[in-house]
C-alpha cells in the first residue's frame, strides 16, 4: 500500500505560477489528469517524479520510503509521450537493459510483459525501425519492467491504434487493482480517463479547476456501471448487465474472435453516456433495430429556452436525457391524445384517463450501442 501523496506545490516556473494543493489517494484507483495543451499536466507529473524542483515540502508521502529521494532512487517512473529508448539497440535489448540496471526489482516476468504489450514480433527489430505506436508499446513494457511502484503516464498510448489502446488501458486498470503498481495518467482524451480512472484532476494555467470522478466533469452526461461482460463472438458484441433483468450491448473491444483475457475485458465498465444520445418513448420499440432499450422512471423535468432535461432512474442509476422542446411537446401531445382517447372509451367503465408526462411516469429509453473503442 502506497497510501497518499499530499501536494503542496506553490512555485514560480518558467511557464508561469504553478499552484496545486491536493491529496492523491493512490490506492483507491487510477488517477487521471486532464486539461488543454500547455496548462500544466506534464509539469505536474515531472514534479511528482522529482524531475522539476519546486518549493520545499511540495510533496509529502504517507509512505516515508518515497520522501526526498532522487529521481534515480525513488519508486517513481515517468513515461513521456515521446518514448526515450536506446536507438542503437533492438527492442529485446532495450528491455534487457532495464532488467539489468534498474534500481528496483521487477514485479513481472519479461515474457508476460512482452505478451501484455503484444511486442513478440518486434523483439529483434532495431528501435529506429518501429512506428510511433510500436515505440510507445515498448516504452510501456520498459516502465512495467523497471520495478518502480508508481508509474506516471504522459499521453502513453496516443500513437497506438484504437484496438491496442483498449487492450493497454484495460491492462492498466487490471494492474492497478491486482498488483502493488499505482498509476497516474495524463491524457487529452477524456474518454480514456473516464474508462479507467477513479478520480480525474482538471488543470488550467497551473491550477486545479475541478476534481472528482469522471461523471462530475460532464454536466450533461450520465454514467452507467456495466457488469459481468459476456463476449458474443458470432456478432462481435459484448453483453453486459445493468442489473439482473437489464442487459446492455456494446461493440467488442477488439475485432478478433480470439478468447478475451482479463486484460481485454474489465470486470466492470463505466459507460459515459451523452444526454443527447438517448431517445424516449412510451412503449418498447419491438419492431426496431435498437438493441439497448431499458424501462425508466421520470424523476424530474427541467425546462430551458431551447431544450428540456428529463431526469430518469433505472436500476439505481440516474440518467439525464436532453431533448428539444419540440420533441418534448410531441411526447406530451402523444400522452394527452392517448388520455383523451381512453377517456372517451372508458367514461362508463370507470377506467383511468391514461398517461401523462410527469414525475413518476414510466417510459422506455433507447440507448445507442455502447462503443468501448470510440466513446468510452
Amino acid at each position: 500500500m502506497l497510501g497518499t501523496l499530499h501536494l503542496h506545490i506553490d512555485a514560480e516556473l518558467p511557464q508561469g505560477h504553478y499552484n496545486v494543493q491536493h491529496t492523491l489517494k493512490l490506492d483507491d484507483g487510477v488517477i487521471g489528469v486532464h486539461g488543454g495543451s500547455g496548462q500544466g499536466k506534464t509539469t505536474l507529473l515531472k514534479i511528482i517524479a522529482g524531475l522539476i524542483e519546486v518549493n520545499p515540502n511540495a510533496l509529502t508521502w504517507s509512505n516515508s520510503a518515497y520522501q526526498r529521494l532522487s529521481p534515480e532512487q525513488n519508486g517513481i517512473v515517468y513515461q513521456a509521450q515521446t518514448p526515450y529508448l536506446f536507438a542503437h539497440l533492438t527492442v529485446i535489448q532495450n528491455l534487457q537493459v532495464v532488467l539489468k540496471h534498474a534500481s528496483h526489482r521487477s514485479l513481472f516476468d519479461l515474457d508476460e510483459v512482452i505478451n501484455w504489450c503484444a511486442i513478440e514480433g518486434l523483439l529483434q527489430q532495431p528501435v529506429v525501425t518501429l512506428s510511433g505506436g510500436e515505440q510507445q508499446r515498448v516504452a510501456f513494457a520498459r516502465s512495467l519492467l523497471c520495478g518502480k511502484r508508481v508509474i506516471l503516464l504522459d499521453e502513453p498510448f496516443s500513437a497506438i491504434d484504437v484496438t491496442m489502446r483498449q487492450r493497454l488501458l484495460s491492462l492498466v486498470l487490471h494492474l492497478q487493482k491486482s498488483t502493488p503498481i499505482r498509476f497516474i495518467m495524463v491524457s487529452h482524451a477524456f474518454s480514456e480517463l473516464a474508462f479507467i480512472c477513479h478520480e480525474i484532476i482538471a488543470i488550467s494555467a497551473g491550477q486545479i479547476t475541478r476534481i472528482g470522478p469522471p461523471h462530475k466533469h460532464c454536466a450533461q452526461s450520465s454514467t452507467l456501471t456495466l457488469l459481468k461482460p459476456q463476449y458474443i463472438p458470432e456478432y462481435q458484441l459484448i453483453k453486459w448487465q445493468l442489473n439482473a433483468e437489464i442487459d446492455i450491448y456494446s461493440h467488442a473491444m477488439n475485432k478478433t474472435n480470439a478468447p478475451h483475457t482479463v486484460q481485454d475485458l474489465p470486470d466492470q465498465y463505466l459507460w459515459l453516456l451523452s444526454s443527447n444520445a438517448i431517445t424516449l418513448s412510451y412503449e418498447q420499440q419491438k419492431k426496431s433495430s435498437i438493441l439497448n432499450q431499458i424501462p425508466v422512471t421520470v424523476t424530474a423535468i427541467v425546462h430551458s429556452s431551447a431544450n428540456v432535461i428529463v431526469h430518469l432512474n433505472v436500476a439505481e442509476h440516474s440518467i439525464l436525457v436532453q431533448i428539444t422542446r419540440l420533441a418534448y411537446e410531441n411526447l406530451v401531445s402523444e400522452a394527452e391524445l392517448e388520455a383523451k382517447a381512453k377517456s372517451e372509451q372508458s367514461i362508463d367503465s370507470g377506467l383511468g384517463l391514461g398517461r401523462e408526462l410527469t414525475v413518476g411516469t414510466k417510459l422506455w429509453a433507447q440507448l445507442p450501442l455502447c462503443s468501448l473503442s470510440a466513446g468510452l
